[in-house]
């Protein structure tokens, strides 16, 4: 019970942001690629409030790295990398921050809701470009 209403806590919340993200068609490759940098940075501010090593907080920095370049892809050339980053953000939520060695720095909520929230906006990302079978969705 308690993975679902995190489940259904982050889906919730994916809501607004994809629907400010509709209104907005002309700039929704920059809504999405600055929320996924967001979502990225997220995970070295856990690392830091928890003492974490360097070595964890650099591996967290190149996930900041990885998903900002996918990011600034994904606005500057083709939205899907927009899909495919928000689409592989809930591995780095659930194999390193729910299931695997970050565990201890993430709250299990948090990760769980990460990854309806995640998905959802990767969702709505690919049928955005479907739909238009242009280069990006905005």
């Amino acid at each position: 019970m308690y993975t679902f209403i995190w489940l259904l806590i982050g889906a919730i919340l994916a809501l607004p942001y994809v629907a400010y993200a509709r209104r907005r068609p002309r700039a929704i490759a920059v809504i999405y690629g600055i929320g996924l940098i967001i979502a990225a940075c997220i995970y070295p501010l856990f690392a830091l409030a928890a003492a974490a090593s360097s070595t964890w907080l650099a591996l967290e920095l190149a996930g900041v790295a990885l998903y900002g370049a996918m990011a600034m892809s994904g606005m500057r050339w083709s939205g899907w990398w927009l899909v495919l980053g928000w689409g592989l953000h809930p591995l780095w939520d659930l194999g390193l921050h729910l299931l695997g060695p970050g565990a201890h720095l993430v709250p299990a909520w948090y990760a769980l809701a990460c990854l309806s929230f995640d998905l959802i906006v990767a969702a709505h990302a690919a049928l955005v470009l479907a739909a238009g079978g242009n280069r990006s969705p905005g």
